[in-house]
């Protein structure tokens, strides 16, 4: 039997089992191509490139990634400097340990925000052309939740900055 299909007038990508002229039986149901099943009984479920990435340690990607990171995006230049300036006033105002903590969070989900928006715009791009509308709500909805990520980290940073900043601006 002949398995094909096709995309039904709702946008979902339908299987369909059986030569075109007979009466074919609708298999499932599904957003995108990916999610049907495969009909080659050999073939790995995962494509070669990414079974080769699964089977990386996690450290590798993850350097590989921050290196990607800062190859596309110019603004975690600008965050990494801030950060660096943020711990050098923090080494200065003698802070303590829980100070220190909440200010080593703050800055570790400012710059995590950064990376994790630069993946949610990658695949954005990468999915933008099957879904447009879908995919942009996600990535608005990704931004908006990093957004306020950022905004919190920061607020937490400033909070305890000003706490010892201010008696000595006195």
């Amino acid at each position: 039997m002949e398995a094909r299909s096709y995309e039904n007038r709702s946008g979902l990508l339908v299987r369909v089992d059986g030569p075109p002229q007979t009466g074919a039986r609708v298999g499932t149901a599904a957003t995108d191509r990916d999610n049907l099943p495969n009909t080659d009984p050999g073939a790995s479920p995962v494509p070669a490139p990414v079974a080769a990435m699964l089977r990386e340690p996690g450290w590798t990607l993850a350097l590989r990634g921050i290196k990607r990171a800062f190859r596309q995006d110019s603004r975690l230049v600008f965050h990494l400097f801030l950060a660096i300036i943020t711990l050098t006033i923090a080494c200065v105002l003698e802070l303590s340990y829980l100070e220190w903590c909440l200010v080593l969070a703050g800055v570790g989900a400012r710059i995590g925000g950064e990376f994790w928006l630069g993946s949610i715009r990658s695949l954005g791009r990468a999915l933008a052309p099957s879904a447009p509308k879908q995919v942009t709500a996600a990535v608005e909805l990704g931004a908006a939740a990093v957004s306020l990520l950022m905004f919190m980290s920061a607020a937490i940073v400033a909070v305890i900055l000003a706490h010892h900043l201010l008696p000595l601006l006195n």
